[in-house]
């Protein structure tokens, strides 16, 4: 029988010892870089969610009119998860959001924002009166709403200001 000699056996530790090593910092490397993954796409996701907010202010404010046709109001529907657009009757979605790295935490569940041409103001769906085209917002004021991250701990917590229809990002409590 062939004895192994005491210079293969280090050879032999050594060589374990690095592949041990270097295991471990490629462990350490991936779980980093998915975790560096999933904050980059939960901050794609609250940036892509507030563009749409902004975008749809800013048309409002603007125009009337949305391709070849003229509108009453433009209606959100912000629910968990995701947000639709819809012109006037809420039949034909314009335009839509679907979150899959986060989700929104509605105060109340979900709502329906109502942005109406022209005007400053938005309103929630049954909370306004129309007085010779001017809209009056009734309480609440605001509408408090968060968007949290489903693989991380991230939170970015929102009020939308109804009397000027403008989008907070406010520090969230607790």
């Amino acid at each position: 029988m062939k004895q192994i000699s005491l210079k293969s056996w280090f050879t032999l530790l050594e060589t374990l010892i690095v592949v041990v090593i270097a295991g471990i910092l490629l462990a350490m490397t991936m779980r980093l870089g998915g975790t560096y993954l999933s904050t980059v796409k939960y901050r794609y996701e609250k940036e892509e969610f507030i563009g749409m907010m902004d975008k749809m202010i800013a048309t409002v404010r603007t125009s009337n009119y949305w391709g070849n046709t003229t509108y009453e109001y433009i209606e959100l529907q912000l629910a968990t998860w995701w947000m639709n657009v819809f012109v006037d009757t809420g039949v034909i979605a314009i335009d839509f959001l679907v979150l899959t790295e986060s989700s929104l935490v509605i105060s109340g569940g979900s709502t329906t924002i109502r942005l109406f041409p022209y005007n400053i103001a938005c309103a929630e769906w049954a909370n306004y009166s129309e007085i010779n085209e001017v809209i009056y917002v009734e309480d609440p004021i605001t509408i408090s709403f968060s968007q949290s991250a489903a693989y991380t701990d991230q939170e970015t917590c929102y009020q939308l200001d109804l009397r000027l229809c403008k989008l907070l990002q406010v520090p969230c409590s607790g």
